[in-house]
């Protein structure tokens, strides 16, 4: 029951350099599925990618993998990439590499034309290192990385209700919880336990929904080193963490079509407070727990698939503030996000 190959395509980038140009990526990328041994089981799949940008010697991929084992599955992932840490034409570059596992025990699935409910515990290892720099940087140089390794445990569940009219009513919900735990091999740093979660309400009829998505953390970490993944990350890219207190407030319209597929036009605000005890200087705003509203809207569209607890997404944003004149080439980006188990992240 080996994986047979059910999707190639060619994969094209482009990384903003700070003179103005582009270092152009080329590459492919490949999927590949199995079979259910038995009825109802899960089905094995393994997926790659790679991209490679020869003008500034630098490569970028993904291998990942998924099979049942025993009651529960198991997904393993490696990855690489390198690009623009932000959308500012002063932010640096990036490099950065992972090796990801996850395993997940349901305890609760049941489905029934397009209701559903989807839970499970999940857990996962993530050992990760980055490298960052003012100016673009190649595979055998640049500057000395961090890294660090995290063990994940929490609860993931999702569920869909419609009444069955002809309007097509329905009410969607999903909540996750995880406890981090991270420690920063090579630094004087102690152990630093995390926390995330996500909510997210939506409600509607014919198609049409109405969405409100609340995305949270706790990163109370050492300055400098690499941030667990998780989906409580703004989709515009990672904030200074010196408050390690984030709350993304993201309202959406959503367009669904089909099962598990779904169109999504979404608004995001950014609110911070809090303050650092592990070094890192923390600004002092003068308001009750050191409150700060990002002054940076977030706007734009993306197309997902859901399907249980699981979501794939691709999309575009811009990002806009008050008083500012809009600059749509400087301040959008296009970009990738997945959530499979204990896998969370981001691809820009």
């Amino acid at each position: 029951n080996l994986p047979r190959l059910q999707l190639a395509l060619p994969l094209a980038d482009a990384i903003p350099m700070k003179d103005g140009s582009a270092a152009l990526g080329i590459g492919a990328f490949a999927y590949l599925q199995g079979y259910p041994l038995q009825e109802g089981s899960a089905v094995s799949w393994f997926t790659a990618g790679l991209l490679a940008y020869p003008e500034i010697s630098q490569a970028g991929g993904l291998v990942a993998g998924g099979m049942q084992l025993y009651t529960g599955s198991l997904t393993a992932a490696a990855y690489r990439g390198y690009g623009r840490l932000g959308l500012g034409e002063n932010d640096p570059f990036r490099e950065e590499s992972g090796i990801l596992l996850s395993w997940a025990l349901p305890v609760r699935t049941e489905r029934r034309w397009t209701d559903f409910i989807d839970g499970a515990f999940v857990a996962g290892f993530h050992a990760r290192s980055e490298r960052t720099a003012e100016e673009s940087f190649g595979l055998d140089a640049g500057p000395e990385g961090t890294s660090a390794v995290s063990f994940l445990a929490g609860i993931d569940v999702a569920r869909r209700i419609t009444d069955n009219a002809p309007s097509g009513g329905a009410l969607e919900t999903s909540f996750g919880y995880d406890l981090i735990l991270s420690s920063f091999p090579g630094t004087d740093a102690r152990q630093r336990l995390s926390q995330a979660f996500s909510l997210r309400l939506a409600s509607g009829l014919g198609g049409l929904l109405g969405e409100i998505e609340l995305r949270g953390r706790w990163f109370d970490l050492p300055p400098g080193v690499p941030l667990p993944d998780t989906l409580s990350e703004p989709r515009s890219g990672s904030l200074n963490p010196a408050r390690p207190g984030l709350l993304v407030v993201s309202p959406s319209l959503v367009f669904t079509e089909g099962r598990g597929t779904a169109g999504r036009l979404f608004l995001e605000k950014n609110l911070q407070w809090g303050e650092n005890s592990c070094g890192a200087a923390t600004p002092d705003t003068g308001l009750p727990l050191n409150f700060r509203a990002d002054p940076w809207y977030t706007a734009g569209f993306e197309g997902s698939f859901e399907e249980g607890r699981a979501r794939f997404a691709a999309g575009i944003l811009t990002r806009f503030r008050e008083g500012e004149a809009w600059d749509p080439l400087g301040k959008s980006r296009i970009y990738l996000s997945f959530k499979l188990d204990a896998l969370r992240g981001y691809v820009r």
